[in-house]
C-alpha cells in the first residue's frame, strides 16, 4: 500500500526517502487527526502541537510545533494497528516511524532527537489533555491550582488552545500561521 498525501506526493511507509514533506500537507492531516480515540472532539493533533509550540521555550517553538510532524504520515494507530504493523515489519514498526521521525526533523532542519524541553512541555501539555478526559473538573482545578504555580502567558495560551473549540480548517490555519511565525524557513 502506497501513502497518496493531499498534494498528490507518494510513497510507502518503508520508503522514507521518497517522501517530499511538506509543511501545508503536514497541517492538513494533523488538523483532520483527532488523538484519544476521537474522543476529544473537536480537538487534533494539529492543536496539541501548537499549545506545544506555545507553552515550551520560545527558542524550542518550532521543534514544538513540528513535534508530532511524522503523525501526519504514521498515523494515530490503536493496538490492534501498531501490532499488525509490527507485525508485518517483523518487528520493526517502532523502528521505522523512529527513523521517519528523524528525518522529517532533518528535513526541517530540526535536530534528530526531540529537544529536553520539548519532551517536557509535551509532557505538561499531555498531563492536562488528559485531566480533561479523565476529570471533569479539571478546566477549573487548572484555572485555579495551574495557574497559581505557573503564572506566565505560555501557560494560559496553553490552557486557552488546549480549551479553543476549532474544526479542521481553523486548526490547519493556526498552525500554518504559527508555522510562519516560527519556523526555520
Amino acid at each position: 500500500m502506497r501513502l497518496v498525501t493531499s498534494l498528490g506526493n507518494e510513497a510507502t511507509l518503508l520508503s522514507v526517502g521518497d517522501i517530499r514533506f511538506d509543511a501545508d500537507e503536514i497541517a492538513w492531516s494533523l488538523a483532520q487527526l483527532n488523538p484519544y480515540g476521537g474522543h476529544s472532539l473537536p480537538y487534533s493533533v494539529a492543536q496539541h502541537c501548537l499549545a506545544v509550540s506555545e507553552v515550551v521555550h520560545p527558542g524550542f517553538a518550532f521543534a514544538g510545533l513540528m513535534h508530532e510532524a511524522h503523525v501526519a504520515y504514521c498515523g494515530c494507530l490503536s493496538d490492534q494497528q501498531s501490532l499488525a504493523l509490527d507485525h508485518a515489519t517483523f518487528g520493526k514498526w517502532k523502528e521505522y516511524v523512529d527513523n521517519f521521525a528523524v528525518s522529517l526533523r532533518r528535513h526541517f532542519s530540526l535536530p534528530p532527537a526531540l529537544p529536553k524541553d520539548v519532551v517536557d512541555s509535551n509532557q505538561l501539555v499531555v498531563e492536562y489533555e488528559l485531566g480533561l478526559l479523565f476529570d471533569k473538573h479539571s478546566q477549573k482545578k487548572w484555572g485555579e491550582i495551574g495557574f497559581k504555580t505557573r503564572r506566565n502567558q505560555q501557560h494560559k495560551r496553553c490552557y486557552e488552545l488546549v480549551n479553543k473549540r476549532m474544526n479542521a480548517g481553523e486548526a490547519y490555519e493556526a498552525f500554518m500561521r504559527r508555522f510562519g511565525e516560527v519556523g526555520n524557513g
